[in-house]
């Protein structure tokens, strides 16, 4: 069973070519752990829930007996939620538990609470609810389901799409990270880090496509469609 996301791609205005060898796509561990954490505290709460698939089903039966974890209590009791875009502060983190700031954090993702009492909630959350060995028995998993999204845009008239769309070359390195558990919206991402200079990095949300019919029994398989619902930000 397949599905066809939508692409949402922020790119700034940029002087050299795309190139097929140029394209990375990732699933981060961190920004995976605080999409588990966020979805978790908030999905009974929202509307929209994660696409269905058989990493979703995992995810239930991995976490129900976590889902009252006093973290994430915490984290619904806030006056204030952040956006979909959260996870995003992954990148700014260090690569083991317990997490720290390794990049300085410039972002506005985090606007429910400071930095410091997050991180701390979201270290006692880790930790307790063992998110590394969830992660962990899922490696596979992600290598295939990175390896079939690269292959398929490849593959698809997306990046031709987007080089006329610019009429401009670039030998940038674009930098896909597929967020598995978000079906909320597809983001850009700026880090001023000399690591990440020369890359255009967007999330890519795995959205639910209502004309295929997805169950708890469905692979996970990104399948770019055509820049219908194309967007871009000028700078």
């Amino acid at each position: 069973m397949s599905k066809t996301f939508q692409i949402i791609l922020f790119f700034t205005i940029f002087n050299q070519s795309f190139s097929q060898k140029n394209v990375s796509v990732k699933i981060d561990n961190r920004i995976e752990a605080v999409t588990i954490f966020y979805t978790l505290a908030t999905r009974d709460t929202l509307e929209r829930k994660p696409t269905p698939s058989i990493y979703y089903k995992d995810f239930n039966n991995y976490f129900e007996k976590y889902k009252n974890h006093k973290s994430l209590n915490w984290y619904r009791n806030l006056d204030t939620w952040d956006g979909y875009d959260l996870s995003i502060i992954g990148l700014f983190l260090s690569n083991e538990y317990p997490f720290k700031i390794e990049i300085p954090y410039t972002g506005t993702q985090l606007r429910s609470s400071n930095m410091t009492i997050f991180l701390a909630k979201f270290n006692e959350f880790y930790k307790d609810c063992e998110v590394e060995n969830f992660i962990k028995t899922h490696k596979k998993e992600y290598a295939k389901i990175t390896a079939f999204a690269k292959k398929s845009i490849i593959e698809s008239d997306v990046l031709n799409d987007v080089k006329k769309f610019y009429n401009k070359p670039s030998n940038g390195e674009i930098l896909i990270f597929a967020d598995i558990l978000n079906n909320l919206g597809n983001n850009a991402i700026e880090i001023n880090d000399k690591q990440f200079s020369d890359k255009k990095i967007f999330k890519l949300a795995y959205l639910q496509d209502e004309n295929i019919i997805q169950t708890n029994e469905s692979e996970v398989k990104f399948i770019p469609c055509n820049l219908t619902h194309f967007r871009y930000t000028q700078k």
